[in-house]
């Protein structure tokens, strides 16, 4: 979500319009603070001590509207989302929100069924609120539309098709990684990107994987999955390598044949998008947000049905070598630069700006 909203307020500093970035508690690791200064984005703290609870933030949120003169918040996340459903009454600015996941389905799951139940309720009632919420595929749509009486909008995640591109990527690392790892030229190489938890389905990719021959598969990341999957068949024969997390997932993907993600569940994948701008195709589960990429990516998805045992192992054992030389040079970087890029993300946000309600 911080990436996605980078994306989205560097294309609105671009339009000449000013940004202000609000957090609502101090940095921790991993920030991408010193990314949004550097490309001249004002960002502010409410809360430095982190002492405040959602009433004290509303109230300073609301200094902050009302001295900055601001015409229009854009909200993200649960916390955000109820601050601003308290000031809907005290502020005349047009009110946005995306909404990037299924609340009752994702917070129960995450945070045990009760308190995920009372967040769920909450965060829906206070998203009510809002005459201008967002979403990032028809496929959250459509099960959330029944909550709200205004029209939910959709505005696919956008991604920098600039940074994911093979001629801003380091080459030369692509070299000293495939020796690292000990890829033979005659491998057919998959990746992953991601966290490694059970809703990803990984433990089957690599039941799959196990059963082939002149597959590789590399795991970039880490998460609660790694110690199982570091103790898989397919892992200690080595047709699978756990790389971990890496501070830039661009050489893995450039060097991979094709991209597989079979998750049970998923909003719009940044991962998939990025590897279609860096020109990999993608594999992935049939649920409905990557049916969405497969309508626009075209040839450059492939959909694998979860309910089938075998559907991976079927695919990669039948088809995949004739989809991978059907595809043509570019065919996927400029589907993803049409259709998913962080230009067409921004834009879209930019006339929701304009044209929003309070």
């Amino acid at each position: 979500p911080t990436s996605q909203l980078f994306n989205i307020v560097t294309g609105v500093i671009n339009s000449r319009s000013e940004v202000i970035v609000v957090t609502l508690s101090s940095e921790k690791e991993n920030s991408l603070k010193d990314k949004f200064e550097k490309a001249g984005v004002n960002v502010v703290c409410l809360d430095e001590a982190g002492v405040l609870g959602i009433k004290g933030l509303s109230q300073r949120l609301l200094g902050l509207i009302n001295d900055g003169a601001i015409e229009c918040v854009h909200t993200q996340g649960i916390r955000s989302d109820m601050i601003m459903s308290l000031l809907t009454n005290k502020v005349s600015v047009r009110w946005i929100s995306t909404l990037r996941n299924i609340p009752y389905l994702d917070y129960p799951a995450q945070y045990g069924k009760f308190k995920g139940w009372v967040m769920a309720v909450t965060h829906i009632l206070a998203l009510q609120r809002c005459k201008n919420l967002v979403v990032v595929s028809h496929s959250l749509k459509k099960p959330l539309q029944r909550f709200f009486r205004r029209n939910i909008n959709v505005v696919p995640n956008g991604i920098d098709t600039e940074f994911y591109s093979n001629t801003n990527t380091p080459l030369d690392e692509i070299a000293t990684i495939r020796h690292e790892i000990q890829l033979s030229p005659d491998d057919r190489v998959l990746v992953y990107t991601g966290v490694l938890e059970e809703r990803k389905n990984l433990v089957s990719i690599l039941n799959s994987i196990d059963k082939l021959d002149g597959f590789r598969l590399l795991l970039v990341g880490d998460g609660s999955l790694a110690d199982e999957l570091a103790s898989h068949p397919a892992t200690k024969i080595g047709k699978a390598v756990l790389v971990g997390a890496v501070s830039d997932v661009r050489p893995y993907i450039l060097m991979a044949d094709a991209f597989l993600l079979l998750s049970k569940a998923e909003g719009l994948p940044n991962s998939a998008l990025e590897s279609l701008s860096l020109g990999c195709p993608v594999i992935l589960s049939d649920i409905g947000p990557h049916q969405e990429i497969k309508e626009k990516a075209n040839n450059c998805a492939q959909l694998i049905d979860l309910a089938e045992d075998e559907g991976l192992t079927d695919f990669l054992k039948v088809r995949y070598d004739d989809w991978i030389r059907g595809l043509s040079q570019g065919e996927c970087r400029e589907i993803a630069d049409y259709s998913f890029s962080a230009r067409v993300n921004s834009n879209a946000y930019q006339e929701l700006y304009r044209l929003g309600k309070s």
